[in-house]
């Protein structure tokens, strides 16, 4: 009965995997591309085409020259050499710093530059002044060129005056109901 039961079992495995063969399918491109491949080797057997001369000329694989080394770091270093001799090097000058302007020869390059600090240079200096006093004039001054306001600064500042107005209104009614609040407890006693 083991014998019997083996023998269908392979059968039946047989049956199965004969069935899945049947069943299965490739993809749609595999198919298309063993199909092609099929009928250029029938047509290679009717023409009598050599497979081995159509691999040999295609070759896909071209290997470089191996560089010459030594004559690429020769020409670096001649490339090198003439850029050397080319160069040019920045040559310092020693400063002048009494050199005659060319507009007024009785000016110095100097007095050129105290142009705007004629105070300082007719005596007055500002080190000698009393320090409260300079901090005042600068508190007082406004300065003379003011930033343009934006749509948003003016509709904060109208926002903050509502809210002003609206707490000293609020501040008055408070003031009011106190007042007749202590008027009224008068009354009573």
């Amino acid at each position: 009965m083991y014998d019997r039961s083996e023998i269908e079992r392979k059968e039946r495995v047989a049956r199965l995997a004969q069935e899945n063969l049947l069943k299965a399918a490739m993809p749609p491109r595999m198919e298309k591309d063993e199909k092609e491949k099929k009928q250029q080797e029938l047509r290679k057997k009717l023409t009598g085409e050599k497979e081995e001369g159509k691999h040999e000329n295609k070759k896909t694989f071209h290997a470089n020259e191996v560089p010459d080394f030594e004559k690429a770091h020769r020409q670096l270093r001649e490339h090198l050499e003439r850029k050397k001799k080319n160069f040019q090097p920045t040559e310092p000058k020693p400063f002048e710093f009494q050199e005659l302007v060319h507009s007024n020869k009785n000016k110095t390059n100097a007095d050129h530059f105290d142009i705007g600090n004629e105070d300082n240079r007719a005596g007055k200096d500002d080190n000698k002044k009393d320090p409260l006093e300079i901090a005042r004039r600068a508190l007082g001054t406004k300065p003379k060129i003011y930033p343009q306001t934006t749509k948003k600064t003016i509709a904060l500042s109208e926002q903050r005056k509502q809210e002003r107005e609206e707490k000293r209104l609020q501040e008055e009614h408070a003031e009011k109901e106190e007042e007749e609040r202590k008027a009224r407890y008068q009354k009573v006693y």
